[in-house]
């Protein structure tokens, strides 16, 4: 995978930072809200990853998240689907209830 670091310089004024939205759609909405009513800008949010993932919404978060641009780091499923993993990466216990909910999200974001 081709790594791209950026220097994001000196911020200023407030910043953001939250992550694993996991395609919660309305979870993505109210943290920009919290962006609007504090004035903070996309470019001083930040995301930590794990954009997508678990809940109902994955294909309205990602276009939510592009219309409103703030920058991300890449999350381990952000990482695994780009190097096409058989899993997200989570490493959770064969068998596990995370386990079987992320057999059947993953596949989907997988082809999506």
């Amino acid at each position: 995978m081709d790594k791209k670091i950026e220097n994001l310089g000196k911020l200023s004024g407030k910043i953001l930072f939250f992550g694993g939205v996991y395609s919660n759609l309305q979870a993505l909405e109210a943290i920009y809200e919290v962006a609007i009513q504090e004035n903070i800008a996309p470019e001083n949010c930040i995301c930590t990853g794990d954009i997508i993932g678990y809940c109902a919404q994955p294909e309205e978060t990602i276009q939510f998240f592009k219309n409103w641009n703030p920058r991300s780091i890449a999350g381990n499923v952000e990482i695994q689907l780009s190097e096409n993993a058989d899993d997200c990466g989570c490493d959770f216990t064969k068998g596990s209830r995370c386990d079987g909910f992320s057999q059947l999200w993953y596949p989907y974001a997988k082809v999506n």
